[in-house]
């Protein structure tokens, strides 16, 4: 008979390899904006709820698993100083994306993300897809393009937003959200680090970035969770036992030994201080941490909060434990003297080992860091204090919001179509300067025409001269009307909001749901990238406006300055008309929806 503590195949002897040393620079992170009680799922198909104040973390209708790694991609390279019309060929920057699930099951899933996030045409990079694997398969593919010489920088993304079988047990456990890291070569700066005291650190607030040291992986052919093809939502698993004991907990624990074999095999002579485990049900994380000799997980407050995010679960978990997110964090090293400056004792570096799984595979990392005063450097990384916002930035939603948000809950109707499909030339032109947020601007006298493919000429001298330039993704707003009723597939409440941006131009796009009732003529406000329909089954993107907060500014607002227009006097109402809305897809819903909006 076999026994429950052996995988259900042989992984063999699993050795652990050294990565060149390369540091994250910034972090970024996000989650669904739609938080939902477990107990209401319970309640809600007859069953007793459970007493547990878990949550879940589920995408609004605009939201999907791009939109996310978007916002979290934004942060990291905001965070980071990152300048897109500095960028060149040199040096290039990467994009490298695990989701799996992205938004085109066949498609420019990853070009659309690049170009949302204001990267160079030329850009190299990966989407990889299949499994919850493919968050870590991401890193670690970023990590060999860094080691080759590939590329000197890379953001890896890590996104994901899982659609549960309703009435499922899994529908518990399953959220949606995303973490961004952006990677370089360490370079000198290691011996410099190795070499700098802990005390001069907390003196120049310069506390060195976290390294990647050692990654190690293991696979097995075992069907576990999967999803068919053509199917939707993921199920439950057969047999949880056999799951749990003969397949994801022995394949952590050897990985995870591993790994600390090679550490303590190193000049470090220590093992692992911590980990990051991977828990798709709330309780696996902390059985894999007893097997690795552990009293438990760091970031099991991200389960309870945010539930499983699929691909981004253990990534999502990184972030927050380096950006200091979590109640667990006080389970870290942290050496503080009496006078709370931080002094070195027998080690003054924290490992941190980190483990993903999915389809079979368990991989994972160890990363470095030096030790941190929580008191007198909480945010001792670029993008801790967006990371830790993403926990709290959340609304509450009921159940049948969020069945109707996942289109599980769906009313009979006659959804109008869009004047324009998705694979028509207007929308094909459009599509690249709705991503990047871009305008023609007249070289004869400012007039910023929005969007260029169908303002070919300036719209307010009718010059031919226009040279195409990034929008600012920031202004006040001028002036809203929000829509009460609205024909499927769109939801009411919906606000077109006429923005200033603070270059001096003027659009008008939509603004979010949640933002509706506390616009105002005056408020800063600021664009995100959203999804505005699923369209012949393929998702429409464009930028919609929400209030601002500094957590949420893209790298492209300091891209560039463009001057204001030359304009005044009535000549500027005309840029409020509803041919210069920013964006093909924002046109094609003011079209297909004329009577309802005017």
């Amino acid at each position: 008979m076999k026994s429950t503590d052996a995988p259900i195949a042989d992984l063999g002897v699993i050795t652990a390899t050294s990565t060149p040393s390369i540091k994250i620079t910034s972090i970024g992170a996000a989650l669904g904006s739609l938080r939902l009680d477990v107990s209401e799922i319970a309640t809600s198909w007859g069953a007793q709820a459970a007493r547990t104040s878990a949550t879940v973390r589920v995408c609004a209708p605009d939201e999907d698993s791009l939109t996310l790694a978007w916002l979290a991609g934004s942060q990291a390279l905001l965070a980071a100083g990152y300048d897109p019309s500095s960028c060149s060929s040199e040096g290039a920057l990467g994009l490298w994306w695990g989701t799996s699930r992205p938004p085109f099951a066949e498609g420019p899933s990853h070009s659309y993300l690049a170009a949302a996030l204001s990267l160079p045409a030329d850009a190299p990079g990966m989407l990889l897809s299949g499994s919850p694997h493919s968050g870590m398969d991401a890193f670690l593919t970023a990590l060999d393009s860094i080691a080759a010489g590939t590329v000197s920088r890379a953001l890896v993304v890590a996104s994901d937003a899982p659609l549960p079988g309703t009435g499922t047990a899994c529908e518990r456990f399953t959220g949606s959200g995303a973490a961004a890291f952006l990677l370089e070569p360490a370079g000198d700066d290691l011996m410099a680090d190795r070499a700098d005291s802990l005390g001069q650190r907390a003196q120049t607030k310069t506390p060195s970035m976290p390294l990647v040291r050692w990654r190690a992986g293991a696979s097995a052919p075992v069907l576990d969770r999967y999803r068919p093809e053509g199917q939707m939502m993921i199920a439950d698993l057969y047999d949880q036992r056999l799951f749990r004991e003969e397949i994801l907990l022995p394949a952590v624990a050897a990985v995870g030994k591993a790994l600390d074999t090679a550490r303590q095999a190193s000049e470090a002579k220590a093992g692992i201080d911590s980990w990051i485990l991977p828990d798709p049900d709330g309780r696996l994380g902390r059985s894999a941490a007893k097997r690795l000799g552990a009293r438990r997980a760091l970031a099991e407050s991200l389960f309870s909060t945010a539930g499983d995010t699929g691909a981004a679960a253990c990534l999502l978990g990184l972030a927050l434990v380096l950006g200091g997110a979590g109640d667990d964090i006080g389970d870290a090293k942290h050496i503080t003297s009496e006078e709370g400056r931080i002094t070195p004792e027998s080690s003054d570096v924290e490992a941190i080992g980190t483990i993903a799984y999915g389809g079979g595979r368990a991989s994972g990392i160890v990363v470095e860091r030096p030790a941190v005063n929580v008191e007198q450097e909480p945010h001792s990384i670029p993008g801790a204090i967006g990371v830790r916002a993403a926990i709290t930035q959340a609304r509450k939603a009921s159940y049948s919001e969020v069945l109707r948000s996942r289109d599980q809950l769906v009313a009979m109707s006659e959804p109008i179509p869009m004047g324009l499909p998705p694979g028509s030339a207007g929308f094909v032109r459009g599509t690249n300067e709705v991503l990047r947020c871009q305008g023609g601007q007249c070289a004869a006298c400012g007039w910023v025409s929005i969007p260029p493919t169908i303002h070919p000429t300036c719209v307010n001298c009718g010059g031919t001269d226009l040279d195409i330039i990034a929008l600012d993704r920031s202004g006040v707003v001028h002036t809203f009307v929000v829509n009460q009723t609205m024909p499927a597939p769109f939801t009411a409440p919906l606000p077109l909001v006429v923005i200033d941006l603070d270059s001096g131009s003027r659009i008008m796009v939509q603004g979010t749901a949640d933002s509706a009732a506390d616009l105002g003529i005056g408020q800063r406000t600021q664009l995100v990238l959203r999804r505005y329909a699923l369209e012949r089954g393929a998702p429409v993107y464009g930028f919609k406006a929400c209030p601002e907060t500094p957590i949420r500014q893209h790298p492209a607002d300091h891209a560039s300055q463009i001057p204001a227009p030359q304009v005044t006097g009535d000549d500027a109402l005309k840029h409020e008309s509803a041919d210069t809305i920013s964006g093909i897809a924002i046109q094609a819903v003011s079209n297909s929806s004329n009577e309802e909006i005017t």
